[in-house]
């Protein structure tokens, strides 16, 4: 009997760390996914922002 006890919770305590793993894993996709947008909106504002200036210096030539 309590070795049964033993199997169904290790069974269930299993399943529990797979579910907890999966949802794990795409909260850091996610998470990665949204520090790389940020990234490459931040360098494209940079890039605007140069050709803008590069813009101004050449007119004030």
């Amino acid at each position: 009997m309590r070795k049964q006890l033993n199997k169904n919770t290790n069974t269930s305590s299993q399943k529990y760390n797979e579910k907890y793993c999966k949802i794990k894993n795409n909260l850091n996709d996610e998470y990665k996914s949204y520090v790389y947008k940020l990234i490459s909106l931040l360098v494209s504002i940079c890039v605007i922002m140069i050709i803008a200036l590069l813009i101004l210096i050449i007119k004030k030539m």
